[in-house]
């Protein structure tokens, strides 16, 4: 034995404490330089996810700074929006420390979730594979934290490797206990599989995978066992079964529970379709999986966990790791076919046991010196290739063996966006509304928002960027936010982040300004003009005149027109004219709309647009909300056809705070309903409330 490793198996031996705290601060340590170093070399305006995570805990940490107790209930309430805090609770204390800055939210997540997930691989490595349980724990530790696809979805911003913490748990406990024979470990995997769901709401795909595989793995066991006793099976298998269906109503149980608002959201939310936009082919997707890490991780991850299982005759439970990474791939490639790093952390189980469990075969075969240096080698400079802009491997398919490219981020126009904010200041001085029609990294309004606020958490002052439309099945007609902006920002030639033909709602605009729309005569176009990269030219158009009823039809007809048959995923029935965003409108459950309309006595009058198809006899039903503060509310309806043209005008009949009647639709093309207090005084204003607001055939009934 050679004299060094006489030495270290020597002191593993005699004082272990010492080697295992050593070792310790030396992967705690790794892991924080990581981030330093990446981090520290960014320069760059951050956007939508990249950018939302941390703006939602530096948020948090500002109110927890106020008022802890309420903003503790605030935490526990926010699942009922589709992207809740309870992340944040844990990183509260290092973005107050770091003073809201970038290192210190991302340190935060290393610290508080991504080192433990760390450790918990490490214990789930000792369980599954042979040899001295400190040394597989710390090569598994290593191993995570040298993997490209551990780091890329924090350095993004992604809060995601805190759902992998939770599963990673809910996997440990299961080998612990592998047929749920215990009723402790039902509830310890239910309660953390549904954490992994709140935390992160795509773990629900790799639950379902992972209980799946229970399913599959566990049943296969009983019934190769109990061959021989075949009067045995079916009874074994039922009993097993149900512990698994307990395990499953607890899981649904904890989620309802703790996140009542989110569980109802996921059993009535229609996802696919919402997401539909970022849908890619099976074949790209799987490409994308495979190149997260690196084809060369995955190959020796799955030869090494085949020919463990086959050599040790799967005396460890290794196969399960292999199974449910087939269920997950097979589930990720053939139903969800949607790409992203966040994603590709439901994998890492996987590919780190994999290689430990090369290491390990090595180890025992006593190859271990070389082989295994090789191998580290190999870890290590995938970790460069992936987080740097190194590259071993220039020739693209030959690049394929080692993980993404993902280098901090830098925006190549930096100065010239600043100079943009800087002109946008000097003209939209009172909060006027502006409108981006840009969709890529280089430009969008989010990108834009940051750049305003990059020395200033938390009052993004006086320019007012709307949140528009960006992705086709996901979002709506960009026609509202239109009407409503007095500034228009164009990038030309479009610029887009999906595939250009599902994000329409963001193309149409740049061609309504660059084709010269009717509503484009609403604006003129500012004298100075932005240069980015890659030829693209900036242009800023302020509005001149507001947008008739007239044109705001003519617009939507040309807008559904270039979309074709296809409607936006969340495009409600009505659209507000005014543009006010104190005006709005959306669908209830009911499949009706609901609308509130501010009415001020100088505007005269707030309209609402149908966006849905006209019935041949039609017939508009509503109800005034008890909300309503406007006294004498007076609501007519304009009947107008494709081309603008008014071609009848009916005034409604309210009784008892109702309405229903029929349209004069001979020709039409839109409705528009017009609200109006008939006796508001000049320095007056009021609210008009209309629920359950539907147009239907003439002979339906309100109800």
């Amino acid at each position: 034995m050679p004299f060094s490793k006489a030495i270290i198996n020597r002191v593993s031996g005699s004082v272990p404490g010492s080697i295992n705290f050593f070792i310790f601060v030396l992967t705690f340590s790794f892991s924080c330089i990581v981030p330093i170093l990446y981090v520290t070399n960014e320069h760059v305006f951050y956007w939508w996810d990249y950018a939302g995570y941390q703006d939602l805990t530096n948020v948090i940490a500002h109110n927890f700074s106020i008022d802890a107790l309420y903003t503790l209930i605030d935490i526990f309430n926010s699942t009922q929006h589709d992207y809740n805090s309870w992340f944040t609770l844990p990183l509260i204390p290092f973005v107050l420390i770091g003073k809201f800055s970038r290192l210190s939210y991302i340190l935060g997540i290393t610290v508080v979730y991504m080192y433990p997930f760390a450790l918990v691989l490490g214990s789930v490595a000792t369980m599954l594979l042979p040899g001295p349980k400190q040394k597989v724990f710390w090569l598994a530790v290593a191993i995570t934290i040298c993997m490209p696809m551990s780091w890329t979805a924090t350095f993004r911003g992604y809060p995601d490797i805190g759902g992998a913490l939770f599963l990673a748990l809910a996997l440990l406990f299961y080998l612990r206990d592998s047929y749920l024979q215990s009723i402790k470990s039902l509830i310890l995997i239910s309660l953390l599989l549904a954490l992994a769901m709140i935390f992160r709401r795509h773990f629900t795909y790799g639950i379902l995978g992972f209980i799946v595989s229970i399913f599959l793995y566990n049943n296969s066991r009983i019934i190769v066992m109990l061959s021989v006793r075949p009067r045995d099976v079916i009874k074994t298998l039922f009993l097993h079964n149900l512990r698994l269906v307990t395990m499953l109503m607890l899981l649904l149980t904890s989620l309802f529970i703790l996140a009542r608002p989110f569980f109802y959201k996921l059993l009535l939310k229609d996802y696919t379709s919402l997401y539909s936009s970022y849908m890619v082919s099976p074949q790209d997707t799987a490409y994308f999986l495979l190149i997260q890490s690196g084809i060369f991780v995955w190959a020796i991850a799955s030869a090494a966990i085949l020919s463990t299982v086959i050599w040790k005759n799967n005396k460890n439970n290794l196969a399960f790791i292999g199974l449910l990474a087939m269920v997950l791939f097979a589930q990720w490639v053939g139903l969800v076919r949607q790409t992203g790093f966040h994603y590709s952390l439901q994998f890492i189980f996987f590919l780190v046991i994999g290689i430990c469990s090369c290491a390990s075969m090595l180890a025992s075969m006593r190859r271990d010196a070389l082989l295994i240096s090789l191998l580290l080698i190999g870890i290590v400079l995938n970790l460069i290739s992936g987080l740097t802009d190194f590259s071993p491997l220039s020739n693209r398919p030959v690049s394929a063996l080692l993980a993404a490219k993902q280098p901090p981020l830098q925006h190549p126009d930096y100065a010239e966006i600043q100079n943009m904010i800087r002109y946008l200041h000097q003209n939209a001085q009172h909060d006027e509304p502006i409108f981006v029609a840009a969709s890529s990294s280089l430009l969008n309004y989010d990108i834009l928002r940051h750049a305003e606020a990059v020395d200033n958490k938390f009052d993004r002052g006086h320019l007012n960027f709307l949140a528009s439309p960006q992705v086709d099945s996901r979002d709506y007609y960009p026609l509202e936010q239109l009407l409503e902006a007095q500034f228009v920002v164009v990038a030309a030639p479009f610029q887009y982040h999906l595939a250009p033909q599902e994000q329409d709602v963001v193309h149409v605009v740049v061609d309504a300004f660059l084709a010269d729309w009717p509503i484009a005569r609403d604006f003129e176009q500012l004298g100075s003009t932005f240069q980015l990269s890659n030829h693209v030219k900036v242009t800023i158009f302020q509005r001149v005149s507001p947008t008739s009823v007239s044109v705001a039809a003519q617009t939507l007809r040309r807008m559904q027109q270039y979309m074709s048959a296809e409607v936006p995923g969340k495009q409600p029935d009505w659209i507000a004219l005014d543009g006010k965003p104190a005006t709005l409108s959306y669908k209830t459950a009911a499949n009706t709309t609901y609308s509130s309309i501010q009415l001020n006595a100088a505007e005269e009058a707030s309209a609402l647009l149908f966006s849905g198809k006209l019935p041949e006899r039609a017939a508009v039903g509503g109800i005034l909300g008890t909300e309503t503060s406007c006294s004498h509310v007076s609501i007519s309806l304009l009947a107008i056809d494709e081309n603008g043209k008014l071609i009848s005008e009916q005034q409604l009949t309210l009784d008892n705070n109702q309405f229903h009647q029929a349209i004069n639709t001979a020709h039409a093309r839109f409705v528009t309903l017009v609200v109006r207090d008939q006796l508001l005084s000049a320095s007056q204003s009021c609210t008009v409330i209309i629920d359950s607001l539907m147009i239907s055939s003439q002979s339906a009934t309100l109800k």
